[in-house]
């Protein structure tokens, strides 16, 4: 913010730019415009100088000068590159990348198909999944893969606010902690793993802490309402 008298300033300002414009011009009037001599060699001298300065930091300080030397030392070969070739591994690359997927997504839909059958055979060593909103980040270490402070050697659960009473949901076996485990060992690009069931629950994997977690419900995600199959997320 300017002062309450900067209009004040800038009006002196003007006044005073004004009035040497005024005497520049009758100056110019009376005598001849060509600059004196002494001024062209001062103005040469200058910018001789600068020029020598940009010179000498391309040279020291950006190295241009050395790294074009080592580039102009290196071997090149002319190589003919084949279109099909580039082509057919472009495409067993990402049939690779999908077919590790698809696996990981098969055992995990397995695990979580088992884990069902054992709790409705009272078999089950369920595993005691957390509530991801009362999780404390503070203990979780940034992983850059997920972009987040994350235990990878847990997940968590967020249920929506509508879902029953908990006593009364499934629950899931440790073998599904096993299987994601497993998964994101055998494939370490691969990201979040969800699973999420018809009771508006959805287990998230790695472990995260997240906030208004009961505000979420997968049953009104478009592929839970297109389908009516067992649903399991892979990022």
């Amino acid at each position: 913010m300017l002062p309450a008298h900067s209009g004040r300033v800038r009006w002196s300002l003007v006044l005073s730019l004004a009035l040497v414009c005024t005497v520049a011009r009758r100056c110019a009037s009376a005598v001849s415009l060509d600059p004196p001599a002494e001024m062209t060699s001062l103005t040469q001298h200058l910018h001789s100088n600068f020029t020598a300065e940009l010179l000498r930091m391309k040279r020291d300080g950006l190295g241009v000068i050395a790294m074009q030397n080592y580039y102009d030392s290196l071997n090149y070969e002319e190589t003919t590159l084949d279109g099909a070739v580039l082509i057919q591994q472009l495409a067993d690359a990402l049939e690779q990348k999908y077919r590790e997927r698809l696996e990981a997504l098969e055992g995990l839909r397995a695990s979580v198909v088992q884990s069902y059958r054992e709790d409705e055979a009272g078999r089950s060593a369920f595993h005691i999944v957390p509530d991801c909103c009362n999780l404390n980040s503070d203990l979780y270490e940034e992983d850059v893969r997920f972009k987040s402070k994350v235990n990878t050697q847990a997940m968590c659960m967020s249920q929506s606010a509508v879902a029953p009473d908990p006593g009364h949901m499934k629950r899931l076996h440790d073998t599904v902690l096993d299987r994601m485990r497993a998964n994101l060992q055998n494939v370490p690009s691969l990201k979040w793993q969800y699973y999420g069931d018809e009771n508006g629950v959805i287990t998230t994997f790695p472990s995260v802490a997240k906030k208004d977690c009961h505000k979420y419900d997968p049953r009104f995600r478009y592929v839970w309402t297109s389908y009516q199959e067992c649903i399991i997320y892979l990022n």
